[in-house]
């Protein structure tokens, strides 16, 4: 929005970072919808507030070292799609039998969608990704499983 604040739209949420030297506050647009940033905290909790920048450097074996990740949804399947240290993985949740896999990933992985492409029961997963220091969309893969 400006040099300062950063407006991202998370489930269909608007979510607002402001940013000033010692601090980072996050809320959402309207202040009605904060309740939907409890889904990224596990017990309750809510992302919304004020937190204030550490001081010293960081312990990088505490860090996670995940790149990207999203849940997807097709009938009644939940798909975990999650790229860490260049590896995409698909995790689903609900089917009758054991799967997951892993694929190399080429730049940063900007969208991933799912839908039933080509109409044969079983949902195609689209990983969008750029790469290149214009960061241009030059990757399209597709997985069916």
């Amino acid at each position: 929005m400006n040099s300062n604040t950063l407006k991202v739209t998370e489930n269909n949420t608007i979510v607002l970072f402001s940013f000033n030297n010692q601090s980072v506050t996050i809320s959402t647009d309207p202040e009605t919808e904060s309740d939907a940033l409890m889904y990224f905290c596990s017990g309750g909790a809510n992302l919304v507030g004020n937190y204030n920048k550490l001081q010293g450097d960081l312990d990088t074996i505490q860090m996670d070292k995940t790149g990207y990740f999203k849940c997807l949804t097709y009938n009644d399947i939940i798909y975990n799609i999650e790229e860490k240290e260049g590896l995409l993985s698909v995790h689903p949740i609900g089917l009758d039998f054991e799967y997951s896999d892993v694929y190399p990933v080429h730049g940063e992985i900007i969208n991933v969608e799912i839908d039933d492409l080509n109409n044969d029961m079983f949902p195609e997963i689209l990983v969008y990704t750029t790469s290149g220091t214009d960061k241009r969309g030059d990757d399209f893969w597709f997985f069916c499983k």
